[in-house]
């Protein structure tokens, strides 16, 4: 399959953040009661691999909560736990804050990563989780000339063994 484009909707904003209640609480303030806002959970994937491609060794985990922010997009609060990752240079380097843009694909990951290493594009983390949600992969990408970062992901697929 050749793809010539990205889907044409946006999933979810990534934010990435040095304190996440803190984050949460001020999201509560400026906005109000939003629906996922009080759900958190810390994710832990199997395999993770940097932006030279080699294979992160020590455990990573990330605290997420997913939030429906505005009609048809989630904001996604990211903090760094455990491990040297993408996420975690950005706090160290930029203080956290928006980090990037998400398409979900149920079809074609390889493809649109494809196209977007096509366009100059370089990874900067990329995942394979396989939990109690199913199986999935990620990827963040980094644009060459506009600096935007752009994940994309596989929702969930039942469980591999």
């Amino acid at each position: 399959m050749s793809l010539k484009a990205l889907p044409g909707k946006i999933t979810h904003i990534g934010m990435v953040v040095p304190d996440i209640e803190k984050a949460r609480q001020e999201i509560r303030n400026i906005y109000g009661p939003l629906p996922g806002l009080d759900f958190v959970y810390d994710f832990f994937p199997d395999t993770v691999w940097g932006p030279d491609g080699k294979k992160i060794p020590e455990k990573c985990q990330i605290r997420i909560c997913m939030i429906d922010w505005v009609e048809g997009l989630k904001m996604e609060l990211l903090q760094p736990i455990l491990g040297s990752t993408e996420h975690d240079r950005f706090i160290r380097e930029i203080g956290g804050g928006m980090h990037h843009a998400a398409y979900y694909v149920k079809e074609g990951f390889l493809e649109y990563r494809q196209l977007l290493l096509d366009q100059g594009a370089r990874i900067l983390f990329e995942s394979e989780t396989n939990d109690d949600r199913g199986y999935r992969r990620c990827c963040y990408l980094l644009c060459p000339h506009s600096h935007l970062v752009i994940e994309i992901a596989e929702p969930p697929k039942p469980f591999k063994r």
